[in-house]
């Protein structure tokens, strides 16, 4: 972890990440990587005839934002044990977000995190992660 062992504790912030690149083409790319064909993802007038803000943001690809923040602070690639999270709001082109999320608990072999997927007005995932430590 990029934090000594010793300043690890519960209350440590890790460092905030900020997504400003929400945009049609990026969905629709991974919308094709996954093979995923809802087209809430792409089809703007269906989307907001569902009652949409706008198409769909994947939900995976809001959760790879907030794990990537988790990886970048453990230098570890491997280091996300496990993941519990809630998506509780949609995310759609034009949103911008912040990863937001502090140590909740230190054990010998691992550190607890609590997170959460905002943008000015919405919270959109919440959740923690069980990461290994490689520190000790």
């Amino acid at each position: 972890m990029q934090t000594a062992g010793s300043d690890i504790a519960p209350g440590t912030a890790l460092p905030r990440a900020t997504i400003t690149d929400i945009t049609r083409e990026r969905m629709i790319a991974v919308m094709q990587v996954m093979g995923d064909e809802n087209p809430i993802h792409d089809d703007e007038a269906l989307a907001t005839a569902l009652g949409f803000r706008g198409i769909v943001n994947q939900g995976p690809a809001n959760l790879a934002y907030v794990a990537n923040v988790l990886l970048d602070w453990c230098g570890n690639a491997t280091a996300i044990r496990s993941m519990r999270f809630r998506f509780l709001d949609n995310v759609v082109p034009g949103d911008e977000l912040e990863v937001r999320a502090k140590v909740t608990a230190v054990a010998q072999e691992e550190v607890e995190c609590a997170f959460e997927l905002a943008s000015e007005q919405r919270l959109h995932v919440t959740g923690t992660s069980r990461l290994i430590r490689d520190d000790v």
